[in-house]
């Protein structure tokens, strides 16, 4: 027989994260301390200041792929991606995952959907996302995450901090 209290863990972020510091002329991020619950036991995450990028996907363990803008040519939109930040389930590590690559229109706007969360490790939990978007501004050389500064002309880059993934990507 089950009742309220044999349900099972709950992943989820408890108090909000504030993933900031995703732009000027660097690669690194801050958050402030937050608390993660982790198949329901509770987790205290310390804050980060300047923190440096990951370089690698958490997913694949390979380089990210890098977005390619339109090089300020006519009709040549660019990309757009979600990059999924993650705690680990012990609260000492955290990590990027970046979802599929989807083209853009000449409003630099997704162009038929927006691209689907990756995958997430299970021994991490999703805590923010940023979708980060190669407008047609941006190079046609492509830009990197965790290679590239975050104020590279034509990058635009937008944060949701998270209590748990939502269903879908939210597009404002």
């Amino acid at each position: 027989m089950s009742d309220k209290y044999s349900t099972p863990g709950v992943d989820q972020v408890m108090t909000n994260p504030l993933l900031t510091g995703l732009s000027g002329a660097a690669t690194t991020f801050s958050t402030s301390a937050f608390v993660a619950s982790f198949r329901s036991i509770l987790k205290s995450v310390g804050a980060v200041a300047g923190g440096a990028s990951a370089t690698t996907d958490i997913v694949t363990g390979k380089a990210f792929n890098a977005l390619i803008g339109g090089g300020s040519v006519a009709n040549a939109p660019g990309q757009g991606c979600v990059f999924l930040w993650l705690i680990k389930n012990d609260g000492s590590t955290m990590a990027v995952a970046q979802s599929n690559l989807v083209a853009l229109d000449a409003q630099d706007n997704f162009t038929w959907q927006p691209p689907n969360f990756p995958a997430v490790p299970d021994s991490f939990i999703p805590f923010a996302y940023s979708v980060i978007k190669a407008k047609n501004a941006a190079s046609a050389a492509g830009w990197l995450f965790g290679t590239n500064n975050w104020n590279v002309s034509g990058i635009g880059i937008s944060v949701a901090n998270l209590a748990t993934l939502p269903d879908r990507l939210v597009v404002a």
